[in-house]
C-alpha cells in the first residue's frame, strides 16, 4: 500500500513525457497498478500530451527582415525535432499504459465498469487504439458488450436489482455515452490505420515490380535475355502485376457499412432510448458526442437522432428545467456533472451536432429552424468562448451550419444573409477548408444566385487565392527543416500520437490542397460567378500538381471553367493527358481481370486514381467539348464514349443529356453511344424539361445518329407535352428551345423513315409557336 502511495504521488508530480516514460518502465512498478493507479496515470499522459503539443506550437513571432527570417526558420527546426522525439516517447507511454489497461480488463474484478469506460475515453481521446489494431478492438469492444453495458443501467431499480449501486445509474447515460464516443473513435482510427498499411504494402510491391519491369527493359534493350518478356505473351504494367488486396466493406468505407461493432452501437442506443428519456439528463456537450459517434461509425439509429433532434430543439427554445430523474436522485446531478436545466448550448456543440447528424443522413425541418432562428439572433455577437471581445459564434461554426443546412437542402434567406454579413469581416481568421466549404453551401443555396452574396463570394474567391500563395510559399520553405529533421534522424512514425495531442489546429491547417481548389471553383461555375484570379490559380496549381487531383476533381474542375466559358489551354492539355492516361490504364487493369472498366467490382481493385464514378465520365466529356478541346484529346473522347456506352443506364437524365451533347460536339460518330444514350434516355422523356429535350434531340439529329422508332416518336410525344411551357415567349430560352426541336425533327431522317413520325401533330405545332412575335 505504501509503495502504491509513492508511485501515486510520483505520477501526481510528473511534468514530463520523459520522466512518466521513466516510472512506467520500472519493473517493481508494473506489478503495482490498480484501476485507480491506472487511471491517474492517463490523466496524467493526457495533461502533459496535450501541454507538450500547446508548448511546442508556442513560438514567439518575430520580425519581417531577413535575420528574424533566418531566426525564425531554425526555431521551427528545432521545435520539429522537439515535437517528433515527443511523439515518440508519448507512443512508448501510452503502449505501457495499454498494456496494463488489456491486463487489467483480462483479470477478473481488474477494473469496475465505469474505470474501463473513464480509461478507454482517454485513450480514444488520445486517439491511441490500446488493442493495436482492428481486430483486437473487435475482442475488447465484446468485452464491454458482455461485462460493461449489463452494469450500465439508467434504471436505477433494475440497476439495484443486479446488484450494482444506485448512484451508477444517475451516471450511466453520461458512460454509455463515454462508450459510443470512444469505440466509434478507435474503430475509426484502426480502419484508417489498416488502410494505409495496405496502401504502404502496395506501394512497396510497386516499387519492387517497376524496378523490375526497368531491368527487363534494359535486358531487352541490350538484346540480352529479357526474362518473361521474351514468352511472347504481353507484358502488364508495373502496377497491373500488384495483387490488389480487398478489405472488407466497413475498412473501406463502403457504403451502408458500419465501422466497428454493430451490436455495441444498438444496444447503447436502445439503452439510451429507454423509458424515461435519459437523455435529458445528459449536458449539451454529451449530445454532441452521440452525434459525433453515429457519424463517426456511420451507425445512424433513428430514434436517437431523432430525440437528440427534440432535446437540442426545447433547450434552445426554453430554459424551463427537465423532469427530474427516477429514484428522487435529483440532488446528486450537479455533483455528478449531469444536466439538471437545459443548459445553454454554445455555438461549438450546436455546428457539431447540426454537421454530425446531417452527414448521417438525418433531416428534421423543427431542428434546422431552431437552429436558424438561433443563429440569427447570436451571430455579430460578442462573448465567445475567447473571452471579452470575441465573437460569440466563429466563422468555422457559421460555415459548419449553412454546410448542414445545404446537405438537407433547408433553405433559409435570413440565415444565409446574416451569415454573410457575419462572416464577410472575420475571413481572415477561416482556413481553407472553411472557405471552400462555404461557396458550397452557398452554391448549394437557392437563394445564392441572390447578388446579395456577390461580395461575399468575392472575398472568398480572393482569400483562398491568398491563402493558396501563402501555403506554396511556405512548403517551399518548409523543405529545408523537413531535410534538417530526416539528417538528424528525426520521426515521423508517431505523427498519429501528435495528431491526437491537439496538433490538428497548427500551421498544417492552413495547406490549401486540391479539394479546397475543385469545390470552390465548381461552385462558382454552378453560380456563374466568373473569379479569374481564382481561376488562374486553379489552372496553375493543376498545372503544377496533377498527380494531387482526384479524377473527381479533375472533372469538376473541366467542367467548371467550361461553364465559366474560361479557357486555359495548357490546363486542359495537362488534365487531359493525365486523364487519357488514368481511363487507359483503367482499361488494361479491367482487360487483365476479365472485367468491364466500369464495374463496380473493378473499382475496388485498381488504384485510387484509376477510379471514376458514372458522372465523371460525362462531366469530363462535357467540359473538354464544349470547351473546344476536343480536337486535341481524341483518344480521350473515345475511351470517354467507351465508358459511357457501359454506365449509360447507371446515370441521370441531366448526365446523359450532357453526354449526348458532347460526344455530338466532338464529333465522336460511333453508334453505340448514341444507342446507349438514347435507350437510357427514353424512359426519363417526360421528366426532361423543355430546355434538356431540345439539347438532347439535337446532339441526336446533329450527328445523324439511328435511332428507334419508339425513341423518337417519344421524343416528338414529350416536346408535344410541353407545348404550353414553350408557348411562354416572354422567356429567350424557351423560344430556342422550340427552334431547335424543329430544326432537330425537320433534319433528322428518323422523322421521315417512320409512319408514326412522318407526320406527327407537334410539327405543326412548333411551326406555329415560332410564327408569333417575341415579347421580348
Amino acid at each position: 500500500m505504501l509503495a502504491r502511495g509513492q508511485l501515486l504521488d510520483s505520477l501526481a508530480a510528473c511534468l514530463g513525457l520523459q520522466h512518466l516514460d521513466a516510472l512506467l518502465a520500472r519493473e517493481e512498478h508494473k506489478a503495482l497498478f490498480d484501476e485507480m493507479l491506472l487511471l491517474a496515470a492517463l490523466d496524467v499522459a493526457f495533461r502533459l500530451c496535450n501541454s507538450g503539443a500547446t508548448a511546442a506550437a508556442a513560438i514567439p513571432q518575430l520580425g519581417s527582415g531577413p535575420q528574424d527570417a533566418v531566426q525564425q526558420q531554425q526555431q521551427q527546426q528545432s521545435a520539429v525535432v522537439v515535437e517528433k522525439s515527443g511523439a515518440d516517447v508519448a507512443s512508448d507511454v501510452l503502449t505501457r499504459l495499454s498494456e496494463v489497461f488489456i491486463q487489467l480488463l483480462s483479470t477478473p474484478g481488474g477494473l469496475s465498469p465505469e474505470g474501463a469506460v473513464r480509461a478507454l475515453r482517454t485513450l480514444a481521446m488520445l486517439r491511441f487504439n490500446p488493442a493495436g489494431d482492428y481486430t483486437g478492438l473487435k475482442t475488447v469492444s465484446a468485452y464491454f458488450r458482455d461485462v460493461v453495458l449489463p452494469a450500465l443501467n439508467p434504471d436505477p431499480t433494475a440497476a439495484a436489482a443486479a446488484g450494482f449501486p444506485p448512484d451508477l445509474a444517475v451516471r450511466a447515460p453520461q458512460l454509455l455515452t463515454d462508450v459510443f464516443f470512444a469505440f466509434a473513435r478507435l474503430f475509426e482510427l484502426a480502419a484508417r490505420r489498416e488502410r494505409e498499411l495496405l496502401a504502404q504494402l502496395e506501394a512497396l510491391q510497386l516499387q519492387e515490380e517497376e524496378e523490375r519491369a526497368r531491368r527487363e527493359a534494359d535486358l531487352e534493350a541490350a538484346g540480352g535475355d529479357g526474362g518473361d518478356s521474351g514468352s511472347g505473351a504481353p507484358q502488364l504494367p508495373p502496377w497491373g502485376r500488384v495483387p490488389r488486396q480487398q478489405l472488407p466493406d466497413e475498412l473501406r468505407g463502403g457504403a451502408g457499412s458500419v465501422v466497428g461493432d454493430r451490436q455495441l452501437y444498438e444496444e447503447i442506443c436502445h439503452t439510451l432510448h429507454a423509458t424515461g428519456n435519459p437523455l435529458q439528463l445528459l449536458p449539451s456537450r454529451s449530445l454532441g458526442a452521440l452525434a459525433t459517434a453515429m457519424a463517426t461509425s456511420r451507425y445512424l439509429h433513428y430514434p436517437m437522432a431523432m430525440a437528440i433532434a427534440h432535446a437540442v430543439v426545447v433547450r434552445l427554445q426554453t430554459s424551463a428545467p427537465v423532469l427530474a430523474p427516477p429514484g428522487g436522485a435529483a440532488e446528486a446531478l450537479s455533483a455528478l456533472g449531469l444536466q439538471d436545466r437545459a443548459d445553454a448550448i454554445p455555438a461549438s456543440t450546436l455546428s457539431n451536432i447540426m454537421s454530425c447528424l446531417t452527414k448521417s443522413g438525418f433531416e428534421a425541418e423543427a431542428l434546422c429552424e431552431a437552429t436558424a432562428h438561433w443563429m440569427v439572433r447570436h451571430m455579430g455577437r460578442t462573448g465567445g468562448p475567447g473571452g471579452r471581445g470575441a465573437p460569440a459564434v466563429a466563422p468555422h461554426h457559421i460555415v459548419d451550419v449553412a454546410a448542414a443546412f445545404a446537405r438537407v437542402k433547408y433553405e433559409n434567406f435570413d440565415f444565409l444573409s446574416k451569415a454573410a454579413d457575419a462572416l464577410t469581416p472575420r475571413l481572415p481568421n477561416t482556413s481553407p477548408a472553411a472557405v471552400s466549404t462555404m461557396v458550397w453551401a452557398v452554391a448549394n443555396s437557392k437563394a445564392g444566385r441572390d447578388p446579395h452574396f456577390v461580395p461575399l463570394l468575392n472575398a472568398l474567391a480572393y482569400r483562398l487565392v491568398v491563402m493558396h500563395r501563402n501555403s506554396r510559399s511556405s512548403f517551399r520553405s518548409a523543405l529545408p527543416a523537413t531535410a534538417a529533421v530526416e539528417a538528424g534522424g528525426g520521426s515521423s512514425s508517431s505523427s498519429s500520437i501528435g495528431s491526437g495531442m491537439g496538433g490538428g489546429s497548427g500551421g498544417g491547417g492552413a495547406q490549401v490542397i486540391p479539394r479546397h481548389l475543385a469545390t470552390a471553383v465548381f461552385a462558382m461555375g454552378r453560380l456563374g460567378l466568373l473569379q479569374p484570379v481564382l481561376m488562374e490559380c486553379v489552372a496553375g496549381d493543376v498545372v503544377a500538381r496533377p498527380d494531387s487531383y482526384t479524377s473527381r476533381q479533375l472533372a469538376n474542375v473541366l467542367r467548371a471553367f467550361t461553364l465559366l466559358d474560361f479557357y486555359r489551354p495548357d490546363m486542359f492539355a495537362v488534365a487531359c493527358g493525365l486523364l487519357r492516361d488514368r481511363l487507359a490504364a483503367q482499361e488494361a487493369a479491367a482487360a487483365a481481370a476479365g472485367l468491364l472498366p466500369s464495374s463496380p467490382e473493378l473499382q475496388v481493385q485498381v488504384p485510387p486514381p484509376l477510379v471514376f464514378s458514372p458522372q465523371n465520365y460525362s462531366d469530363i466529356a462535357w467540359g473538354v467539348a464544349l470547351a473546344g478541346h476536343a480536337p486535341q484529346a481524341p483518344e480521350l473522347m473515345q475511351l470517354l464514349a467507351d465508358r459511357v456506352t457501359e454506365v449509360a443506364p447507371r446515370l441521370g437524365k441531366a448526365c446523359l443529356v450532357r453526354a449526348a451533347q458532347a460526344f455530338a460536339v466532338a464529333g465522336v460518330a460511333d453508334p453505340r453511344v448514341y444507342q446507349a444514350i438514347t435507350e437510357s434516355t427514353r424512359p426519363l422523356l417526360a421528366d426532361l424539361g423543355p430546355a434538356y429535350l431540345a439539347t438532347l434531340v439535337d446532339a441526336v439529329a446533329e450527328v445523324q445518329a439511328p435511332v428507334s422508332e419508339a425513341f423518337w416518336l417519344a421524343c416528338m410525344q414529350a416536346a408535344a407535352a410541353k407545348i404550353e411551357h414553350l408557348q411562354r415567349t416572354t422567356r429567350v430560352d424557351m423560344q430556342s428551345a422550340a427552334a431547335r426541336l424543329l430544326r432537330a425533327f425537320r433534319r433528322h431522317p428518323a422523322t421521315a423513315a417512320y409512319a408514326s413520325t412522318r407526320d406527327h401533330y407537334v410539327t405543326p405545332q412548333l411551326e406555329q409557336l415560332l410564327t408569333q412575335p417575341a415579347a421580348y
